[in-house]
């Protein structure tokens, strides 16, 4: 069961702002939404969940946020249990009168059967929150380290074009090359050979 107090100062979409259980586990997170309205104005949204009684990491599906009543907003997304408080599992920096796009995760550390997922104003301002599209989705660990070898393999992995010259920049035919890697670390960013300037293809490229 779920209950979802709508608070004054926040509009929400009533067909869209729901917690969703995976098809592949035994239990889902909730059943169904009901929505109040208090009188006093509290600027968080908050909803009442039921989570499976087993460890379990949770992503914090897209949730899409606009704010009214202030240039922008800084809204982070939290988390209470039964027995510890997660006080910051997503955030965005919102701008008025656009949807802005806020996720997140984090991960269980004892079972539970129930938890409060909250979305508030960091710096207490004075504003009117709408939320659409939020959800939660259950992952175990084995699902975790699939994806992560997929981004890997997929995002991080690259075709590595190897040139070989002397120390007056010609280039060596017939070079054997061994290659040890000594970290795993690796930088962000991109990174561009000083040789390309003198290459009249990329020049043609730069002039167009």
């Amino acid at each position: 069961m779920c209950w979802l107090p709508v608070q004054r100062g926040i509009s929400t979409a009533l067909d869209s702002l729901k917690l969703t259980g995976a098809r592949s586990f035994s239990k889902n997170l909730a059943t169904s939404v009901a929505f109040s309205f208090p009188l006093l104005p509290i600027y968080s949204s908050v909803a009442f969940f039921s989570l499976v009684n087993d460890l379990f990491r949770f992503l914090l599906h897209p949730a899409w946020i606009k704010i009214q009543g202030a240039n922008s907003a800084l809204i982070r997304a939290s988390l209470k249990t039964e027995n510890r408080t997660y006080n910051c599992i997503g955030t965005v920096l919102a701008k008025n009168g656009c949807w802005s796009f806020l996720k997140g995760g984090f991960v269980l550390d004892s079972p539970l059967n129930l938890a409060l997922l909250l979305f508030q104003n960091s710096d207490d301002k004075d504003i009117d929150i709408t939320i659409d599209s939020s959800s939660l989705q259950p992952f175990t660990d084995q699902e975790w380290r699939f994806n992560q070898q997929f981004m890997i393999n997929t995002q991080r992995k690259r075709a590595v074009t190897i040139h070989v010259s002397d120390q007056q920049g010609n280039r060596l035919q017939g070079a054997v090359i061994t290659i040890n890697q000594v970290s795993k670390d690796f930088p962000f960013g991109s990174a561009i050979a000083h040789t390309i300037l003198g290459k009249l293809p990329y020049q043609n490229w730069f002039v167009e």
